[in-house]
Formats: C-alpha cells, sequence, structure tokens
C-alpha cells in the first residue's frame, strides 16, 4: 500500500501551532 510515498506514514496534519492544537488535544481523552 504506497500511494502516498515510499516511507513512514505521513502524519494527519502539519504542525500548524497552538491555534490549530488545543491543551486539550495533547491530553488523552478518558
Amino acid at each position: 500500500m504506497e500511494t502516498e510515498a515510499p516511507g513512514p506514514a505521513p502524519a494527519p496534519a502539519p504542525p500548524a501551532g497552538p491555534a490549530e492544537k488545543p491543551p486539550w488535544c495533547q491530553m488523552p481523552r478518558r
């Protein structure tokens, strides 16, 4: 299944910053 690129699976989205990554996003949802 190599349709994107030969290597590790790319992340779902590049790290934009704290604006797109809220603090509760890092914490594990329990």
